[in-house]
């Protein structure tokens, strides 16, 4: 990633409900948008999140009754909708970001060759994930919803001196609500990230409903 350059990127979660008609409507639209530059798909598996032998279940909510394996079950993205969906975003020219949540989805994914593979926020401070990611030669992009200050200096000593190049890393300040209230958004955030993180990337994943 060159300095200075806004990546804008559009993220299919799992959003597809596991539906090849309902994924191809998603990047049709995706993939005609002159401000996306880059498509993030999800590329865990549910024992890459969870054991299936966690017998609890959720007792309130719209989940309510589901064990969190079971929930991964429904919303991860199966290896035929990932080829489908990493094929159109190759063949459109777009730059294509994987997001993993351990060391066997990142062998599983290097075949499809992203320019991004990301962490999502609990898995942010794994710093040997980190750097198995960074020796694989991929940018690693790093969400911090749920990492406090103490945690972003631990990631910076741990992972920065891995880098082979600066720009090897983003980190973007993040809320981990869904949806985010345009008064927690707290932009501020970025000012402490970027004062640790000097001369890496940084930015924003931004889970606010509105276009401000």
């Amino acid at each position: 990633m060159k300095r200075n350059k806004i990546i804008k990127v559009a993220e299919i979660s799992a959003n597809h409900n596991q539906s090849e008609v309902i994924l191809n409507k998603i990047l049709d639209k995706l993939l005609l948008s002159e401000s996306v530059n880059c498509i993030k798909l999800q590329a865990f598996t549910p024992e890459q999140c969870t054991s299936p032998l966690r017998d609890f279940k959720l007792t309130n909510g719209a989940w309510k009754g589901n064990s969190l394996y079971e929930l991964m079950q429904k919303a991860y993205t199966p290896e035929t909708l990932l080829n489908l969906g990493v094929k159109r975003i190759k063949k459109a020219g777009k730059k294509l970001m994987l997001s993993i949540n351990g060391s066997k989805d990142l062998k599983a994914i290097k075949k499809y060759k992203p320019d991004y593979v990301k962490l999502p926020s609990p898995e942010s401070a794994d710093v040997n994930l980190g750097k198995e990611i960074i020796y694989n030669g991929y940018n690693l992009v790093l969400s911090t919803g749920v990492v406090d200050d103490i945690e972003l200096q631990y990631i910076k000593d741990k992972i920065v001196p891995h880098l082979k190049f600066k720009e090897q890393l983003t980190v973007l300040h993040c809320v981990s609500e869904y949806p985010t209230n345009l008064e927690k958004v707290n932009l501020r955030r970025l000012n402490k990230i970027g004062n640790i993180f000097k001369g890496n990337c940084i930015g924003i994943s931004d889970h606010s409903l509105s276009s401000e």
